[in-house]
């Protein structure tokens, strides 16, 4: 109980955190110069609510820390029961560190759709899903974009306009941003689970965790081997 609830509250008071690091990675076009940029772009066009996009999916990560405190103590435990049977303190803080790793990694496989769920949620939301003051300037990159396009194909626009074929031309033709249509796709969580699901699969649900327990994996290991460390040092 005290893991979930510790969970939530720090998924609360860090989200906006997050939430400006996720858009930072997704911004390959580099539209923000730094983070402080990035946080106020996000609050001139989406609002506060737009710094807690993908909250929902945090709490539901809570999951996550709930399973790993509960498989490190079981593991923990066991580790206690043979190491009353002889095994020195310094065996013992190597199984520390393999209990904390096997208990963060069986949590991470159970609970990562969540992270690629709140990472989708967290895109940059389409033109569509903001007030109509702010479409035109939510689409400035999407203009630049069709300005380089244009200007790239200058040379073999004038050689088509020469001849006359409608099809070329519609081909050629870039939509303008007073004309666009988008639809925001990711704008709840059992929605968005239920997408990535019909779209890609199981695949889809576990894109990139590979990474991610390189990361975490770990993190942990060594954050709870030394935790244990101090207190037997303490002791």
């Amino acid at each position: 109980m005290s893991a979930a609830v510790s969970g939530v509250t720090t998924a609360t008071l860090t989200n906006p955190i997050w939430m400006v690091k996720t858009r930072m990675q997704l911004d390959g076009a580099h539209m923000h110069k730094n983070s402080f940029d990035c946080f106020k772009k996000i609050v001139r066009n989406e609002g506060i609510k737009g710094l807690y996009k993908g909250i929902s999916a945090s709490y539901l990560g809570t999951v996550e820390i709930c399973i790993h405190f509960v498989l490190y103590e079981k593991f923990k435990m066991l580790i206690r029961q043979q190491n009353d049977r002889g095994s020195g303190k310094i065996a013992g803080i190597v199984d520390y560190f393999g209990a904390a790793a096997m208990a963060k990694l069986i949590a991470s496989i159970i609970s990562y759709p969540h992270e690629v769920a709140r990472t989708r949620m967290r895109q940059r939301p389409e033109p569509s899903s903001l007030p109509l003051p702010q479409q035109q300037q939510h689409l400035n990159y999407s203009q630049q974009q069709q300005q380089q396009l244009q200007s790239h194909a200058s040379i073999s626009s004038r050689s088509i306009s020469s001849s006359p074929s409608p099809r070329s031309g519609a081909a050629t033709a870039i939509p303008s941003a007073a004309n666009a249509s988008f639809n925001s796709k990711y704008s709840g969580l059992w929605k968005t689970f239920r997408i990535i699901w019909i779209e890609e699969g199981v695949y889809g649900l576990y894109g990139g965790i590979c990474a991610h327990l390189m990361r975490t994996v770990p993190n942990a290991a060594v954050m709870f081997m030394a935790y244990e460390f101090v207190l037997d040092y303490f002791d």
